[in-house]
């Protein structure tokens, strides 16, 4: 197995820094090759041009796709739902409709007396969501 100085060196990787990466993440994978996926997280970040400050919503869509680092960072910026981490895909699902509907629009713009109820199941099918309260749109 390259070491990360080699890993570095054959993609033009300041090596501390990506020893850093690969110190706190190392312990978080949850795979038969640990090391093998921080490293390729770490690059495919960059070609993609995942921002440093969602690396903990990748890491955690990246475990979502069975660590296929090559699709988890072609496919994350169309899969993640940015703004906030939630607390549940229901409370997303209630946020998203709220935000989006035309009767929550008619509420908020002074046509009272309606409800809303959300089919949170459907959500299911479509948004996962990740321990941290990442959420992701199934693509």
């Amino acid at each position: 197995m390259k070491t990360i100085a080699i890993f570095a060196e054959e993609h033009e990787f300041d090596a501390d820094e990506l020893r850093g990466f690969a110190g706190n993440w190392f312990p978080h994978m949850d795979c038969d090759q640990p090391l093998w996926a921080v490293l390729h997280a770490y690059r495919v970040m960059d070609e993609n041009g995942i921002d440093e400050d969602d690396t903990e919503a990748f890491m955690e869509y990246l475990a979502l796709q069975c660590w296929n680092v090559e699709y988890a960072g072609s496919s994350f910026d169309e899969a993640y739902e940015r703004g906030q981490q939630w607390e549940s895909l229901d409370d997303f699902a209630h946020d998203h409709l709220m935000e989006t509907s035309e009767l929550y629009q008619a509420v908020m713009n002074g046509c009272h007396g309606f409800t809303v109820d959300i089919d949170t199941v459907a959500f299911q099918c479509e948004y996962s969501i990740t321990r941290s309260g990442y959420v992701f749109r199934s693509i």
